[in-house]
């Protein structure tokens, strides 16, 4: 696995002695030519970290299409379309912050891919949960006095309240919050550490 540019500055850091800013020109300061390689060589292959700390976007901006697809409690709980398109965008960004390393988010838990299964499987537990508790007075040895068919509504009410408990129990600890939280850190370390590299 490629260091991270969190990795990279910090081994800097040590060799160095260079504090916490970053705005000099290399070539004043007597770092390895290996050290220099390996800053050029992440920012070739990092290139949306590049248009970053040139100051043409943003993590925050890059995330704002996933907060809008998120951003309520209505469309958590919806199961969404596939959208491929979205998908690889939303790989595209995330491990492009993963690449600088601040922190880890794992990309797929906010892909319509991962999102759709999470909530069919949520929504069959709780279809599961409904029949279970609707047939509970007949497994305890009761009966419904009514007809079967008018009690039809016991295991839909059921199995809905408990689909919107469970999505509301994981809307209140949404990752989405810990994936804002990291763009602006993310965004804060490189427009603090973003070295400018000497021409090769």
């Amino acid at each position: 696995m490629e260091d991270t540019l969190v990795e990279i500055i910090g081994e800097l850091e040590e060799f160095g002695n260079l504090g916490k800013k970053f705005e000099y020109d290399l070539d004043e300061k007597k770092l390895r030519n290996a050290e220099i390689k390996k800053l050029r060589k992440f920012y070739q292959e990092n290139s949306l970290v590049c248009k970053v700390v040139e100051g043409k976007g943003s993590y925050v901006e890059l995330i704002k299409p996933i907060e809008e697809k998120y951003n309520s409690f209505w469309k958590k709980i919806r199961v969404p379309k596939i959208d491929k398109t979205f998908d690889n965008e939303v790989r595209r960004v995330i491990e492009s912050m993963n690449n600088v390393g601040v922190e880890y988010i794992n990309p797929e838990n906010f892909t319509t891919d991962v999102k759709r299964i999470q909530n069919k499987i949520t929504l069959l537990s709780s279809g599961g949960a409904g029949l279970f508790f609707a047939a509970l007075p007949i497994l305890c040895g009761g009966s419904y006095t009514a007809n079967y068919n008018s009690n039809i509504f016991v295991p839909i009410m059921i199995a809905g309240g408990m689909y919107l408990g469970l999505k509301l129990i994981g809307y209140t600890g949404t990752k989405l919050v810990h994936l804002q939280k990291s763009a602006q850190k993310t965004d804060e370390f490189l427009t603090q550490h973003y070295l400018k590299l000497p021409p090769p």
